[in-house]
């Protein structure tokens, strides 16, 4: 799994990288009113479980926030969890579809002022391997 989790953080922070600029490093102020109903769109009815990523980390891709039920569904200790398990548990038969929609996804995001990010929302279906090894299917949002 080191070699698979080693080349899928490659590919999708090779994408990443290529448009950090836009990111920037600065920390946008959140309306609390506006960040509840954006969290209370964001998620579908059912099992769930959400992360925060902090892009000021790249290319480490610390996760400041980790939602229990993320520890849970990975098997791992608040500690050993990272974004690079996240990436290293994608199938690699999506990984491609993956990389096309992060770099779409992107692309889109660099077009917008950095104040506007937070009102799109951005979606797509991939699988991922459980920690007893089953394939699952993941809606990703953001």
């Amino acid at each position: 799994m080191k070699s698979l989790k080693s080349n899928n953080a490659e590919k999708m922070n090779a994408i990443w990288d290529s448009f950090k600029s836009n990111l920037g490093n600065e920390a946008v102020p959140l309306n609390k009113q506006w960040l509840d109903k954006y969290l209370g769109d964001l998620f579908s009815v059912g099992k769930f479980y959400f992360y925060t990523v902090d892009f000021s980390t790249f290319p480490d891709l610390q996760c400041p926030y980790v939602d229990p039920s993320a520890l849970e569904y990975y098997g791992v200790a608040p500690d050993a969890f990272s974004f690079n398990l996240v990436l290293s548990s994608v199938h690699p038969g999506d990984m491609p579809f993956c990389q096309a929609c992060e770099e779409v996804i992107m692309n889109f995001f660099q077009k917008l002022d950095k104040g506007e990010l937070l009102h799109y929302k951005s979606s797509y279906t991939l699988r991922m391997k459980h920690k007893r090894d089953l394939i699952v299917t993941f809606n990703i949002r953001r």
